[in-house]
């Protein structure tokens, strides 16, 4: 039951990171249908490995257009994590292992189809396969990458300690210190009042170290606070009710004093109940759709590949 209810809140979590990349989407679309000349067909189209809005007038060729380009993987990525999806299979973790030194070679900073179609970053997805390893694997990740995570921890101080925190988030957050870097990053974050950060950070634990010796009341009431100060307040109520059933009476420690759980996330839904109509609702109100359903114009997915 709490792994069914930790796993809705990170997918809630991964919508929060995809839905300003949608968001953007309609923004453009929105914009090079009113600014476009009569005609004009714009089209979403794959660019030499990139994700181009292209438009076509009638008479003229079709020019991508340069000022937006969403970046997508190469081939060898995408070779490269299907050989490590074998590898895993068979439990060769050497070869598996090698296989993601290839993507990390690729400077994974695009986005790839994560097997249904659905474009997502590279490293999000290169995560959620290292968090999806059989103990064995991690047993075996951790042979092979807790030096490289504990020497970037170690050099984890003064001006180098939020970029080498964020390094073993990254890289390494299923090793043996990735729960604790991750806790450390999120109350650097939350500290410097980049609350959104500290969200991810904290999440971190939740998603990718589910066998951490970090007290999961602990992980969630940081997690709550978080949201509660960015006003995501959809999620903070799921993080609350989470509290509620199953750590309400566990104590953890806020600002030196020792408090239960269920008092914390009171204490700062009480803050959303008090702050009134300034706050925005929870939910947006509902919006006509078109009676109309012709379309304008479309998306145009295809692949210059033969």
């Amino acid at each position: 039951m709490l792994a069914v209810a930790q796993s809705h809140i990170c997918r809630k979590a991964l919508l929060g990171r995809v839905r300003p990349i949608l968001i953007g989407l309609v923004a453009l679309s929105c914009t090079l249908f009113l600014g476009r000349p009569a005609g004009a067909q714009p089209q979403v189209v794959i660019v030499n490995g990139r994700l181009s809005v292209t438009t076509t007038v009638s008479g003229t060729s079709e020019k991508p257009n340069s000022a937006f380009t969403l970046p997508t993987q190469s081939a060898n990525v995408k070779d490269a994590l299907d050989e490590f999806q074998r590898m895993v299979k068979h439990e060769q973790w050497d070869k598996a292992f090698d296989a993601l030194e290839a993507i990390a070679e690729e400077k994974t900073t695009g986005f790839i189809d994560r097997g249904d179609g659905v474009l997502v970053p590279a490293n999000l997805l290169l995560r959620g396969l290292l968090a999806e390893l059989p103990s064995a694997g991690k047993s075996a990740y951790r042979l092979f990458y807790d030096s490289e995570a504990r020497q970037l921890l170690e050099r984890a101080v003064g001006k180098a300690e939020v970029e080498n925190l964020s390094a073993i988030v990254a890289n390494h957050v299923i090793s043996s210190v990735g729960a604790s870097a991750a806790d450390r990053l999120g109350d650097l974050r939350f500290e410097r009042g980049n609350f959104e950060q500290a969200v991810a950070a904290w999440q971190a634990i939740l998603t990718y170290c589910p066998e951490s010796k970090i007290p999961k009341s602990q992980t969630l009431v940081k997690l709550a606070t978080a949201l509660a100060r960015a006003g995501r307040w959809t999620e903070f109520r799921e993080v609350e009710q989470l509290v509620l059933d199953r750590y309400a009476g566990e104590e953890i420690e806020i600002g030196g004093r020792r408090v239960t759980a269920a008092e914390q996330v009171a204490r700062l839904a009480s803050s959303f109940e008090s702050a009134g109509p300034s706050v925005p609702s929870i939910l947006p109100d509902d919006f006509e759709l078109p009676t109309r359903n012709e379309p304008l114009w479309r998306f145009s997915f295809q692949s210059t590949d033969d």
